[in-house]
C-alpha cells in the first residue's frame, strides 16, 4: 500500500499515545490511511478483536473491511469495522437494559413508507377527494417526523409549530 509522508507516519506512529487523530479533506486518502494503520496494529501485535473502526457510511466500512481482508487475510474477520450507526445498534441491541429499551427494532425505508401510507390511508378516509390529494405524501410525513424526532419535538408540536396544524 502507497503512502505519502504524513500517512506513513499516522499510519505507523508508535509514541506515547493510544489514540491518534486523522484530520483531513476529501480525497485525501483518509480510508487509505486508517487501513494502513490497523494493518501496522495487527502486524505488530494487537489482537485483531480489539480493533475497532468505524465510519460514517456503508461504502467506506465495505472499502475498508475489503482493504483489510485483502492485506491482512483471514485474520480481519476479527476487526470490528462498520458505521458508527451499525456499532451503536449492535451495542444497544447487546445491552438493552443500559439504554432502557426492550424489544429493539429498527425500519429500514421501505418499512418507515409503509407505516407512513398506513396512516396517510387511516387519516385521509375522513377528508373529502380534494383534501386527500392534498394531504402530504408518505415521503413528506417521514420527514417531518424525522426532522421533529431530531430536533426533539413531539411530531404534533413540531406540525403545529410549522404552519402544518391542519394535518393534525
Amino acid at each position: 500500500m502507497k503512502l505519502n509522508e504524513q500517512q506513513e507516519a499516522a499510519a505507523n506512529y508508535m509514541g506515547d499515545a493510544s489514540n491518534i487523530l486523522v484530520n483531513a479533506g476529501a480525497g485525501c486518502g483518509k480510508t487509505r490511511t486508517i487501513v494502513a494503520r490497523v494493518i501496522h496494529l495487527v502486524k505488530s501485535g494487537t489482537d485483531a478483536s480489539r480493533v475497532l473502526l468505524m465510519t460514517f457510511t456503508n461504502k467506506a466500512a465495505k472499502e475498508m473491511k475489503s482493504r483489510l481482508r485483502k492485506e491482512l487475510g483471514p485474520v480481519a474477520e476479527n476487526i470490528q469495522a462498520g458505521t458508527f450507526h451499525s456499532f451503536c445498534l449492535r451495542v444497544m441491541t447487546q445491552l438493552p437494559k443500559s439504554f432502557g429499551i426492550q424489544g429493539l427494532t429498527v425500519l429500514d425505508a421501505d418499512d418507515q413508507k409503509s407505516l407512513m401510507r398506513m396512516a396517510r390511508v387511516k387519516h385521509t378516509r375522513k377528508l373529502d377527494k380534494q383534501s386527500a390529494k392534498e394531504y402530504p405524501s408518505a415521503r413528506e410525513l417521514i420527514a417531518w417526523y424525522s426532522y421533529s424526532r431530531n430536533t426533539c419535538q413531539s411530531p404534533k408540536r413540531y406540525l403545529r409549530d410549522n404552519g402544518a396544524c391542519q394535518y393534525v
